[in-house]
């Protein structure tokens, strides 16, 4: 429980440092499950292979905390140091966070992040998609364009006649601008059974 009112003030710090609000009603739960997540993930970390070292939580906070040279602009690498470090232990006193705790938390999202690019190895690029058809009927028999038909009977007229035919035929008005029997392009990973 002391790491999460713990988070719960290092984020009410932040915004208090960035300008913006803490919704005590919502946050809490959300933070909780986070630890839950992060925890998990802690433990699978070293099987999955991944690790962040102390020089990519050094990176990540140089990245945040450097401030940007203008395009051009010449500066000294002692002053954009100085300014990290005045940067970095300003944030720091506003979270009332120590170097070492704050560190633990840039690991983490590290940690994180080295799981979203593992998780997205495993996507096929290019994928390869399908068209999904549907059919649509109106609820309203009266409503315009509406042809009518139960979904019995329209499961009926396809036994006969093929797919594709049969919703612009029968159940969509002709004067639909867009091709009424596809929906949509899709991943075929939703569901392997569609056909290309």
């Amino acid at each position: 429980m002391g790491d999460l009112v713990q988070r719960i003030r290092v984020l009410q710090g932040v915004n208090r440092y960035e300008g913006g609000r803490v919704d005590l009603s919502t946050v809490p739960f959300e933070y909780l499950q986070n630890l839950v997540n992060v925890e998990i993930l802690r433990q699978a970390a070293p099987e999955l292979g991944i690790d962040p070292s102390d020089e990519a939580i050094e990176n990540e906070l140089r990245r945040r905390y450097t401030p940007t040279v203008p395009e051009g602009q010449e500066v000294d690498p002692g002053q954009l140091d100085r300014e990290f470090r005045n940067n970095y232990q300003t944030f720091l006193t506003a979270t009332g966070l120590t170097d070492s705790e704050f560190r633990v938390i840039v690991e983490e999202e590290i940690t994180e992040f080295g799981l979203f690019l593992l998780m997205g190895q495993e996507i096929e690029s290019p994928q390869t998609h399908v068209e999904v058809r549907w059919i649509r009927l109106s609820i309203d028999p009266s409503e315009s364009g509406s042809s009518g038909l139960l979904p019995d009977q329209v499961a009926q007229r396809l036994e006969v006649e093929p797919f594709e035919t049969e919703p612009v035929r029968l159940i969509v008005p002709p004067d639909t601008p867009i091709p009424p029997a596809t929906l949509a392009g899709c991943p075929r990973a939703l569901s392997p059974t569609w056909t290309a």
